[in-house]
């Protein structure tokens, strides 16, 4: 095992031989979530190929509510304070509860953490 450094500059490769490998727990939802500070919206970018929730929400549906958070009417600063200070905690979670609004229609889900995705 190796961690690899690419000089493309100088045209080298570089192997550093590791011991000891520590594997990262994945931190991600089943559903990925991204903020349009343009549009002042949080949306929906994926899901996760193996979720069950893959064909119940679409890509690009915009999220209302996370937890007790209604994002829906959250604007410029306040929005970019969610996003880096209780976004950044509710990441934290396991499991969270999302409202969003897709072709009209309100839906509510619960999203799990992918714990092992190989």
């Amino acid at each position: 095992n190796f961690i690899i450094t690419i000089d493309w500059k100088n045209d080298y490769l570089f192997f550093d031989p590791q011991k000891n490998i520590v594997f990262e727990e994945p931190d991600f939802f089943e559903v990925s979530l991204y903020v349009d500070y343009g549009k002042n919206e949080i949306l929906v970018s994926g899901v996760f190929k193996e979720s069950s929730l893959r064909n119940k929400i679409k890509p690009h549906s915009r999220v209302l509510k996370i937890n007790d958070f209604k994002v829906d009417s959250l604007k410029g600063f306040q929005l970019c304070e969610f996003w880096n200070e209780e976004w950044t905690d509710l990441k934290k979670s396991d499991e969270l509860n999302i409202i969003i609004e897709s072709e009209g229609k309100l839906q509510e889900f619960s999203i799990k953490k992918i714990k092992n995705v190989w």
